[in-house]
């Protein structure tokens, strides 16, 4: 057989197994956060300053919005940070994977043997 027959074969076979092996394909679980004293302390400064979410300093609705949502994670004593989503980042992460794991095996592979016979040949001197 030939030897970059046996190369694409082990570097296709190399660039499925990798990202599995590495764990890049796994999404990061959901998870809870609590929030911090220094958190605690600054949300309730920014409730005091509207008087509990009733005097704004501008009539926003994206001020308003954000009270509320810092009213409630004081309540709640932290927040919820969803599961990862499969994102341009996260495909970029496993091709990237993938793609050097076919380029090293393929690398090795063909280059290997060459490297090795030579070597083997200087020991021999």
């Amino acid at each position: 057989m030939r030897r970059w027959k046996l190369a694409l074969s082990l570097a296709f076979v190399a660039a499925l197994a990798v990202p599995a092996l590495a764990g890049t394909w796994r999404l990061a679980p959901g998870k809870w956060v609590d929030l911090t004293e220094s958190g605690a302390r600054r949300i309730s400064n920014l409730l005091e300053q509207t008087n509990e979410c009733r005097t704004y300093s501008d009539d926003d609705g994206i001020e308003r919005a954000m009270c509320w949502t810092l009213q409630r994670r004081l309540a709640d004593g932290g927040t919820w940070y969803p599961p990862e989503r499969v994102t341009p980042k996260y495909i970029a992460t496993n091709l990237a994977t993938a793609a050097g794991a076919f380029a090293l095996t393929f690398a090795l592979v063909m280059l290997g043997p060459p490297i090795g016979r030579r070597y083997f040949a200087w020991l021999r001197r």
